[in-house]
């Protein structure tokens, strides 16, 4: 005779509301778009506090989304970043894209 296990809790009453069936995941916030200037602001920042990895991928937004009057200067930057990683031939193609 095994001992039978209560079929469910009783819901305290500040869930008497809610039904599982019902909940829905929260809206996913988009993050507002960022500009060239603020990609090329914080990617310095995180460059000058050893954060590669997280500067080059600003970089990379950076020149995604274009517009710049002068791009040279972002590959140069992610030049920089890419040797903080010691990814040299990337930091190489990287400079050479600066002086093309």
């Amino acid at each position: 005779n095994a001992p039978t296990l209560p079929k469910r809790y009783a819901r305290p009453a500040a869930f008497a509301a809610f039904d599982e069936d019902q909940l829905q995941a929260a809206p996913r916030e988009e993050k507002p778009p960022r500009d060239r200037e603020a990609c090329r602001r914080d990617g310095c920042t995180l460059a000058a506090a050893g954060r590669w990895g997280a500067a080059l991928e600003l970089f990379d937004e950076a020149l995604a989304i274009g517009g710049a009057p002068d791009p040279w200067v972002l590959h140069e930057l992610r030049a920089q970043a890419l040797l903080g990683l010691d990814r040299c031939f990337e930091a190489a193609r990287a400079a050479e894209l600066s002086i093309a």
